[in-house]
């Protein structure tokens, strides 16, 4: 079975490998375990394709001998034991421009104000 059949990717990533793929051991409170992501980094975006096929992101926490740790950046409760879990090859970061400065972010870089919008 294809983890990537739900998937999407640009015309402009097609024309790189496909990412690796792993599975989730268990779920608690928003952390989870994961098995299949070898090349994985501390601090890297992955996202876990969740029973009713919704992309949920997170980010490597503590590599492992086998497997690795992942705080989930979103509701856990569709995400159980089985979901395919995929690498993206990117560090998590937010981009900062002059038009931030002022604004009031969350960790994810979403405005926190109903008064702060970001037209980036």
């Amino acid at each position: 079975m294809n983890c990537l059949n739900n998937f999407r990717r640009t015309p402009k990533e097609q024309t790189k490998p496909l990412p690796e793929c792993g599975f989730i051991l268990y779920v608690k409170d928003g952390i989870c375990e994961i098995r299949g992501l070898h090349g994985a980094m501390a601090g890297e975006l992955i996202y876990v394709i969740s029973r009713d096929n919704r992309l949920i992101s997170g980010m490597v926490l503590q590599i492992l001998f086998t497997t690795i740790i992942v705080i989930l950046f979103g509701a856990d409760s569709d995400v159980d034991q089985g979901c395919r879990v995929v690498k993206t090859d990117k560090i998590m970061s937010i981009s900062l421009d002059y038009r931030l400065f002022g604004k009031v972010l969350n960790g994810l870089g979403s405005p926190q104000l109903a008064s702060d919008t970001l037209d980036i």
